[in-house]
């Protein structure tokens, strides 16, 4: 009977709207966070935020840190705006949202650039609060 209710009030506090919310929130601050610190150029902060390997040095897109970088050589500036965090998902040990960008990026030639896109983000689901979420999957396409 302990079990029971224990899993009952388990399903209701993940059901609750509150715990949408925040991991809602700290989902979109995670994309925030990645953006500030790009546009800072503080590039180990933003490749801390995706996924790695087992070896803990190369993300899910195959990348280097030394790689990630150089990504961003010409980039100036970048700014996001969050247009949707989709609703939290779960499976296999793990929470899912997909977040909605539109992203301005100016290079060093003063020249602007616009994306628009999606972050997918994956955390545990062993904590009833997700705030560590990573960056496991980005889909840009550089729009006019």
């Amino acid at each position: 009977m302990r079990f029971i209710k224990f899993i009952i009030s388990l399903v209701l506090m993940i059901a609750s709207p509150a715990l949408a919310d925040t991991t809602q929130k700290s989902a979109r601050e995670t994309i925030q966070k990645y953006y500030a610190d790009i546009n800072a150029h503080k590039y180990k902060n933003a490749f801390k935020l995706w996924e790695k390997d087992e070896t803990g040095k190369i993300n899910v897109k195959g990348q280097n840190f030394k790689e990630f970088k150089i990504g961003f050589a010409n980039t100036r500036s970048a700014k996001v705006e969050i247009l949707e965090v989709g609703e939290i998902e779960g499976a296999m040990g793990h929470i899912y949202v997909q977040v909605h960008v539109h992203v301005t990026a100016r290079d060093f030639k003063n020249t602007l650039k616009y994306y628009d896109g999606t972050y997918d983000l994956r955390a545990r689901s062993n904590t009833l609060v997700a705030t560590d979420w990573k960056i496991f999957n980005a889909k840009l396409e550089k729009t006019k």
